[in-house]
């Protein structure tokens, strides 16, 4: 999204929550997404396109988290936080960075766009005869789920839709994690060889480097990491969450499938009308949501 859309968003998710009743403050954080794309068939055929965006999300996520800390230092026990699609990786990481410092009362995931498998091991998988090892859930360093219980808010919910078009098409991003080193990517997994100890590796020119954790964990993560699970957002039941189907929210879909499978479903919250989203908006501020 462009800086413009970004502000759009976020003018419309403070106009209608303060319709449904809020009366606190509002801010909205951005970061740098790829964008300037003249259609969407031309950002889907640009195959490093979404990567590069993931790589900038877990690198935001650091400036999310000292925004937090400095609200909550202002307002404790009253910052409250929801994240939309890729929105989850800054929002997950900034509060995983948090550690047991709490700095949100509530975080809200909403159809989001990061590995189930980064919060429970449990979580259903897909076919995806993955070539990596799921490091989502066990992570090399602590060997539990990366995100390990989001331990820095008090409590999280979870706003899904398994039928969801965009995080069908994630899945098929994850299936091209990591490329095999010879074409777009430059990225590959292996297993120990004569050549190389196993691991990730990185090819820049006729050299290959070795990718480690923590030094590399964005990088690798963003690059080279594939998911054995569903988003976190296309998810039926994820372990520490409040879960909220949204289908049982939405109005009835009027479009081909009638199944909230089709593009416009994935921000229906700000692409609709106020009317037909008062019950989205509604749950973000009531018990499946910020309570």
């Amino acid at each position: 999204m462009s800086p413009t859309e970004k502000t759009f968003f976020a003018n419309t998710a403070y106009k209608r929550l303060w319709w449904q009743g809020y009366q606190g403050r509002f801010g909205a954080f951005h970061w740098p997404t790829m964008y300037n794309f003249p259609s969407w068939s031309s950002q889907g055929l640009n195959l490093r396109n979404y990567d590069d965006s993931e790589s900038n999300a877990w690198a935001s996520a650091a400036g999310l988290a000292g925004c937090l800390t400095s609200l909550d230092s202002q307002y404790p026990n009253n910052v409250y936080l929801f994240a939309h699609s890729m929105g989850n990786v800054v929002a997950g990481e900034a509060l995983r960075q948090g550690g047991l410092n709490q700095l949100v009362n509530t975080y809200v995931a909403c159809q989001g766009a990061v590995s189930a498998h980064g919060y429970d091991i449990y979580a259903n998988p897909w076919e995806n005869s993955a070539s990596t090892p799921d490091d989502y859930a066990s992570f090399p360093l602590t060997s539990l789920p990366y995100f390990n219980g989001v331990t820095s808010a008090n409590a999280c919910a979870d706003f899904i839709n398994v039928n969801d078009w965009a995080l069908d098409a994630w899945k098929t991003d994850q299936t091209l994690k990591p490329n095999d080193g010879l074409t777009f990517q430059g990225y590959y997994w292996t297993t120990k060889s004569s050549a190389h100890p196993s691991g990730y590796y990185k090819i820049a020119g006729s050299n290959d480097y070795n990718l480690s954790y923590p030094g590399n964990t964005y990088e690798i993560l963003a690059f080279c990491v594939q998911s054995e699970s569903y988003a976190l957002g296309a998810e039926s039941s994820v372990n520490g969450f409040t879960m909220q189907n949204l289908q049982n929210l939405w109005p009835a879909d009027p479009f081909q499938g009638n199944d909230y499978g089709t593009h416009p479903w994935h921000s229906a919250e700000f692409l609709f009308s106020s009317a037909e989203q008062w019950n989205w908006w509604g749950a973000l501020l009531g018990r499946t949501g910020f309570d």
